[in-house]
């Protein structure tokens, strides 16, 4: 598993915070992103997404199941992202543990299986997007976006 921090100032556009297109009404100080991919490509293009964003960034990953509920034990990401096929089990053991842990972190399903019935368990078992990897990655950016601005409301 590796780690990194990135630590970047607020970009500020007038009196307003630009965050992954969307225009925030105060800085967020801390954002932290956790990525879930048994793909190496897949992690760094999640980890390099959250590294953009204009603001301190906690950034982890893992490549199993294992590796994703240990460090979600210890830790709360603002964001999750899951892919669903993992060694050691899949994203909906990952899913299931977060919200029994009672994580307020916001997952984002990245998978190659567009089976609407699996889409259809990871939304009732709490994840709030559902990406498919190989068409959908450019929503990705503006996703964190939303998350960074509901982050801020809260």
């Amino acid at each position: 598993m590796s780690s990194s921090s990135c630590h970047r100032r607020v970009l500020l556009l007038g009196q307003k915070h630009h965050v992954a297109g969307r225009f925030l009404k105060r800085p967020l100080d801390y954002f932290s992103g956790f990525g879930s991919d048994d793909t190496d490509l897949i992690r760094e293009v999640v980890r390099d997404m959250l590294a953009l964003l204009p603001f301190s960034t906690n950034i982890e990953e893992a490549a199993d199941v294992p590796q994703a509920l240990s460090i979600l034990s210890r830790w709360q990401p603002d964001v999750v992202t899951l892919d669903l096929q993992l060694p050691g089990g899949n994203g909906l053991d990952v899913l299931r543990a977060i919200k029994q842990a009672g994580l307020s972190s916001t997952v984002i399903a990245l998978t190659n299986l567009t089976d609407p019935q699996i889409q259809q368990a990871c939304l009732a078992a709490g994840t709030a997007f559902f990406l498919e990897k190989s068409s959908e990655m450019e929503k990705l950016p503006a996703i964190l976006g939303t998350v960074a601005e509901k982050r801020q409301d809260s």
